[in-house]
């Protein structure tokens, strides 16, 4: 509800003109005086038979009424918070609206100012029950999550959601006095089931502005929107993801340390959360890739024409240069297994200075993650290859 401090200055209708419409058997006197209709929120038409108050203080105004049921009520003096309370009978649930104090004297020449105001009445629970509504709970990938909702009655979200078209007649955009006394209904809570929550005629408050929050979904984000029981119909919720952090390598042991280099080749990754690889490629497969592409620095140190030669790949179903890759947890470990068998030449008289893992084809993503966050371990490098200092007493 727009708060009339914000629109005093606005001078809508000027007293004289409304003096022909309306009877007015209250004294004019200076400040704020307020017109309009009052409506029944069901059929938008206008009701003929209620009152109206304005109280501020120990003050309490009634309004006078047109032939044609306008009220005319005032004035309200400036720097006085005030209530608009409205009567429909006992058909009609209760209504009051506190206000915000107006700033400042009236403007207006005669020191008089009128606003245009409008309001809405409900009928009672036991007039017209809340209609059954259904709530469909989506995520952005499809998925119908579990969770629950909470619906409670709105407190003052700044404008009305009550929809001015139809029959009524006279409205300025904005000035409809929202019914606070529609906040004191009960919050109600229920279940999403497999995307779905309903709720069964009776449950809400026809004609009561709800504020809901979808929440306890696992993996994604509370989501809040606000409906009014009976005017807004079934709909769907998507639920936005939680923010997901990126797969990050935190802390790698390669080693420049001459006193401290490994003899296999051994190199740890570790990560900002733990990992699993994509199921896209086999295992099998992926070994296969890392093996055929490892290669080793041997210098020829003797120079005697005979260099260190790691085994031809023979068989797609054997890792022939013995690497192995093999994750735990949050680390990923690259190693070589430094047997005679895995060399076509060797000479141990030439040290092997450094070997060099190809990567380009371990694909991860963090555990249980969605395939689109997959990441190409190459990518979290900026290289597709890797290559460690070994210890070049390895015989």
């Amino acid at each position: 509800m727009t708060k009339l401090s914000k629109l005093a200055l606005l001078t809508l209708l000027a007293s004289s003109a409304l003096a022909c419409t309306v009877d007015r058997t209250q004294t004019d006197t200076s400040g704020y005086y307020f017109t309009g209709w009052v409506y029944d929120g069901v059929t938008n038409e206008r009701l003929e038979d209620y009152t109206l108050f304005v109280t501020q203080a120990k003050t309490t105004l009634k309004a006078s009424m047109s032939d044609s049921s306008r009220y005319w009520v005032g004035p309200v003096e400036p720097f006085n918070d005030y209530t608009v309370s409205i009567d429909g009978g006992s058909d009609y649930r209760p209504f009051y609206a506190s206000q915000r104090f107006l700033t400042g004297p009236s403007p207006a020449p005669d020191g008089m100012q009128s606003q245009l105001f409008e309001a809405f009445l409900f009928p009672s629970p036991k007039v017209l029950a809340s209609p059954a509504l259904t709530f469909t709970i989506q995520t952005p990938d499809g998925t119908k999550p579990n969770g629950q909702i909470r619906v409670t009655p709105a407190n003052d979200v700044g404008e009305s959601m009550l929809n001015l078209d139809g029959k009524i007649e006279g409205s300025v955009d904005g000035q409809v006095w929202d019914n606070d006394a529609d906040r004191k209904f009960e919050t109600v809570t229920r279940e999403v089931a497999d995307g779905v929550v309903t709720f069964d005629e009776g449950d809400l408050v026809y004609g009561v502005e709800y504020a809901a929050t979808v929440f306890a979904a696992d993996g994604y984000s509370l989501q809040s929107f606000t409906f009014r029981s009976g005017v807004a119909g079934d709909q769907t919720v998507v639920l936005p993801r939680l923010t997901e952090q990126p797969l990050a390598i935190t802390s790698s042991s390669l080693n420049t340390d001459v006193d401290g280099l490994d003899a296999n080749a051994t190199i740890v990754l570790t990560f900002n959360q733990d990992i699993e690889a994509s199921a896209r490629f086999t295992l099998e497969s992926v070994d296969e890739a890392v093996d055929e592409t490892f290669s080793i620095l041997s210098p020829d140190a003797d120079m005697d024409g005979d260099q260190n030669t790691l085994a031809l790949d023979a068989d797609d179903g054997v890792q022939e240069r013995g690497t192995h890759w093999a994750i735990d947890g949050n680390t990923l470990t690259l190693s070589w297994d430094r047997g005679n068998g895995n060399f076509d030449a060797l000479d141990k008289d030439d040290p092997i200075a450094a070997a060099t893992y190809n990567i380009s084809s371990i694909l991860l993503k963090p555990v249980g993650a969605r395939v689109e966050r997959e990441v190409q371990l190459s990518a979290l490098l900026n290289s597709p290859t890797i290559t460690t200092q070994v210890d070049p007493i390895a015989y």
